[in-house]
C-alpha cells in the first residue's frame, strides 16, 4: 500500500507538475518585458493587485508592488521608456481613468484555476526589438 501511494504521487507530479506549469503567467509576461526592453536599458515593472513571487525570478530584477490605485499612473509619470505593471482585468477598472494616454493593456492571459484576466498594461520604448500588440479580445474588462 505505501509503495502504491509512493508511485501515485510520483506519478502525479511527474505527469501533473508539467501539465499544470503551462499555466503559469510568470514566464511569458517576464519574457514579454524582456523582448520590448532595448539593449542596455532596464524595465522598471510593477504590480498592482496581482503579485506573484516567481515573477520576480523570471523578470530577474526588482518588481514594485502598489497598494493604492493612485500609485500606479504616479509609476508611469516618473517614467519614460519600458515600464510596465502586472494587474488583473478587476484591478484595471480601478485604474482605467487615471492612466496616461500613451499606457495599453500589451497582453491579456486568462488566470489559472480563477475567474479573470491578467494584464500587462505599459508602454515600450521606441527603440523596442518586438512590437508590442495591444489586446482586444472582446472582453469587456480590457476594452
Amino acid at each position: 500500500l505505501a509503495t502504491l501511494g509512493v508511485a501515485l504521487a510520483i506519478s502525479l507530479f511527474a505527469v501533473g507538475a508539467p501539465y499544470v506549469d503551462r499555466y503559469q503567467d510568470s514566464p511569458p509576461l517576464a519574457r514579454l518585458i524582456a523582448e520590448n526592453t532595448p539593449p542596455g536599458e532596464t524595465s522598471a515593472i510593477g504590480s498592482f493587485g496581482y503579485f506573484r513571487p516567481s515573477f520576480v525570478f523570471y523578470a530577474d530584477q526588482p518588481v514594485e508592488k502598489f497598494h493604492a490605485p493612485a500609485e500606479v499612473p504616479s509609476f508611469f509619470a516618473a517614467r519614460q521608456g519600458s515600464t510596465f505593471v502586472v494587474t488583473t482585468d478587476a484591478e484595471f477598472a480601478k485604474l482605467r481613468g487615471s492612466l496616461p494616454n500613451d499606457v495599453r493593456v500589451l497582453d491579456s492571459r486568462p488566470r489559472f484555476l480563477r475567474h479573470g484576466r491578467v494584464l500587462l498594461l505599459g508602454r515600450a520604448a521606441s527603440g523596442s526589438a518586438t512590437a508590442l500588440r495591444s489586446v482586444d479580445d472582446g472582453d469587456s474588462a480590457v476594452k
